[in-house]
């Protein structure tokens, strides 16, 4: 029996979308066992690539030799260089799962369809997300004080509820549902995004919005107005309940430079838990100056870890940190200053892939989208290093190719 992906095709998005409910090594086992049906039962052709494939192909094959022989000198583990290494594969994995369902020599492939799979994923996780959340603040045994509380019983929600709460905003038109369940969908999307008191979340949204092009159309601009109202709306409701979360985001939001600051010489206990991104940034720079020259060129290789001594268990249970809140210190560990370049010239690559794309909404959705990448690693682990920023290159793929018809010079280059 052979599977017909378009019919399925929500139910596969869904899947992936829900990555973060899933390890890593469950993520790549579904990806490799998804592409290799595709290609060894249903003879699909699957090319090995990736926008910017130079880039991102260089910082592997770096990773995967120093990383090698780091190992055999005992400087990197095995379980260290497996892990950095299965998560270096999932970005080129997401976008290959996109390929699949976005080209229309592979399915029977609308865009509408895909965009409409994505509103109803982002539908089926919020409504999860809320029903948990409510679920955890009637059975919770602690007082929700500060946001940390908050995310230990709510979590940190997902991405895709902002991908779709975009797509219901500005490609009303190509998702066939009734005026009045597209505002529920603006509500319930609102809502998720909300409860977790995200800052990358809001700020992804508002990236999103700034490419999208919309002060061209009143319509848009309305819709911006009423999505604005209700998030503002929503925060007056949430500080009349709990005043203290809005405040805690609050003074989180406007110390946010401070967070990210690691110019300090000196560092008190207090300032290390109060700034601890400022923290393991300020680590990372002394781990790198104290490096050889060929380290702090080409890194350490997959499994390189930072040793923060005994308050690394603040935020693991190892004396060690495999991955920082910093996406780009994170590779300046493993990839040194050359990987850090390559790495913002593969981000750039993705943006300027969005030229190749004929629908200009689409190819506004795809500048953003890298925008969003190459801002939001300063903040959070990035692409090459998270589940759920990777997930990122399937959106990514699913608007680059969702005609299957990206324009001649891209084929030829």
């Amino acid at each position: 029996m052979v599977i017909n992906f378009s019919k399925y095709n929500w139910i596969l998005i869904l899947i992936l979308s829900s990555s973060e409910l899933f390890s890593k090594e469950t993520n790549l086992f579904l990806l490799l066992f998804i592409l290799l049906y595709y290609v060894l039962v249903r003879g699909g052709r699957l090319p090995i690539s990736i926008p910017g494939a130079k880039y991102y192909f260089t910082l592997l094959i770096v990773g995967l030799f120093i990383g090698i022989v780091n190992v055999i000198i005992n400087e990197n583990t095995v379980f260290n260089f497996v892990k950095h290494f299965i998560y270096y594969l999932l970005p080129l994995f997401f976008w290959q799962f996109g390929y699949i369902l976005s080209n229309k020599e592979n399915l029977s492939c609308k865009p509408k369809n895909i965009k409409e799979s994505i509103v109803i994923t982002a539908f089926l996780l919020s409504s999860y997300d809320l029903i948990g959340s409510i679920i955890s603040f009637l059975s919770r045994t602690k007082e929700i004080v500060d946001l940390y509380s908050l995310r230990s019983e709510f979590g940190r929600g997902f991405y895709v509820p902002i991908i779709a709460l975009y797509l219901v905003l500005f490609y009303s038109r190509e998702i066939k549902l009734s005026k009045n369940f597209k505002r529920f969908l603006v509500l319930l999307f609102t809502i998720s995004i909300l409860i977790h008191f995200s800052r990358t979340h809001f700020i992804i949204l508002l990236i999103l919005v700034f490419f999208s092009g919309f002060e061209k159309n009143m319509k848009n601009i309305k819709k911006i107005i009423f999505a604005g109202t209700l998030i503002l709306a929503g925060v007056g409701v949430l500080y009349l309940y709990f005043p203290n979360l809005v405040i805690d985001f609050y003074n989180k939001t406007s110390q946010s430079m401070t967070e990210i600051t690691f110019s300090k010489s000196s560092w008190s206990h207090k300032d290390i838990i109060w700034n601890w991104r400022g923290y393991e940034m300020y680590s990372a720079l002394n781990h790198f100056k104290s490096s050889s020259f060929f380290e702090q060129i080409l890194g350490g290789g997959f499994g390189t870890v930072l040793y923060m001594g005994e308050y690394a268990y603040l935020v693991s249970d190892l004396p060690y940190l495999l991955f920082l809140h910093n996406g780009y210190f994170t590779t300046l560990l493993v990839f040194g200053v050359s990987g850090v370049i390559l790495f913002v010239l593969w981000v750039l690559s993705l943006f300027g892939y969005s030229k190749y794309i004929n629908n200009t909404q689409d190819s506004n959705f795809i500048k953003g989208l890298a925008v969003v990448i190459l801002f939001t690693t300063y903040f959070v682990n990035g692409p090459l290093f998270s589940v759920s920023q990777a997930t990122f290159l399937l959106y990514f793929a699913l608007f680059s190719n969702n005609h299957g018809e990206l324009d001649e010079d891209f084929k030829k280059n």
